[in-house]
């Protein structure tokens, strides 16, 4: 599942299953992924623990493969460091409604859009 992956990136710091979970039409997604990797090789760490999806509803089914789904996000605290270990970032957790664009791609299930924020 796309969020459970997501945090799995932040985790290990390897995006390589996130990115699995999208298409590269999902500018949110991508854009996601390229600053993970660029902390990565900044040397900074993230210490987070896992968000939440909940309240799915499918809103409006364009056609057999494309479907657009609302859901809540609840995302948790997030701290980022540097290399040294100084706190950089320290994020309180929050929730919000996203809406998210999933296409159906040789059997899979892929974000294709998502709200940022």
């Amino acid at each position: 599942m796309f969020s459970q992956e997501f945090d799995g990136a932040l985790r290990t710091r390897s995006t390589a299953a996130f990115r699995r979970t999208f298409t590269e039409g999902c500018r949110v997604c991508r854009e996601d992924a390229q600053l993970i990797d660029q902390s990565v090789a900044e040397g900074k760490t993230y210490e987070t623990s896992e968000s939440e999806l909940s309240n799915l509803v499918v809103t409006s089914r364009p056609d057999a493969t494309r479907w657009l789904v609302a859901a809540h996000l609840t995302s948790p605290r997030l701290v980022i460091r540097d290399a040294a270990g100084r706190v950089l970032v320290d994020s309180p957790a929050e929730s919000s409604l996203k809406q998210f664009i999933v296409v159906k791609r040789a059997g899979s299930w892929l974000i294709e859009g998502v709200t940022k924020g």
